[in-house]
């Protein structure tokens, strides 16, 4: 799928599998996401592409959105992380990875969105709270995971938002 948005062409489309050395390093600059293994990135690029979304940019991932249908509620669309270059951001790149991924056939039995989100963490916030404004779905917040969860690691508390119930989104939306 090819947009264009502010004379800026982008192509969403499932992630390749060699791609995972450079979504690794997207999000390495996009704090305040969490970074997982170089390998984690892999295993999403494989496993995981039918629900994963690169937006390619001059020929390179500009912006990538994991995420993975629940094992135990595969009605439920779960959210891992988004992230948008930061020549990008504000261009709405990251809204369009979430409808192109909610288009797709994998997710047509999709009823829910879920995603964990820290409070410092606006951005993503915002993504989804417009997203559920924008197609009229009910949003739900909820604790997720509180600080003291991770222990003496560094980590601020995670609050799950759900979005939902969804209708599958057509390819034109």
């Amino acid at each position: 799928m090819s947009y264009k948005t502010n004379d800026t062409d982008i192509l969403l489309r499932k992630p390749k599998p060699e791609e995972g050395l450079g979504i690794y390093r997207l999000i390495a600059n996009s704090p305040p996401l969490d970074l997982n293994s170089v390998y984690n990135y892999y295993l999403l690029t494989t496993h995981f592409a039918d629900t994963c979304v690169v937006a390619e940019h001059g020929g390179q991932p500009r912006g990538f959105l994991s995420a993975y249908l629940r094992p135990d509620a595969p009605q439920v669309l779960f959210i891992w992380q988004v992230a948008v270059d930061a020549a990008l951001r504000g261009k709405g790149v990251a809204r369009m990875m979430l409808s192109s991924v909610m288009s797709r056939p994998e997710c047509q039995g999709v009823e829910f969105i879920e995603t964990t989100v820290g409070p410092s963490n606006a951005p993503s916030r915002a993504l989804f709270e417009s997203f559920a404004k924008k197609w009229n779905y009910p949003l739900d917040v909820t604790e997720f995971l509180p600080a003291s969860a991770f222990g003496e690691l560094e980590h601020e508390s995670e609050e799950l938002l759900r979005i939902g119930p969804v209708a599958p989104l057509g390819e034109s939306q």
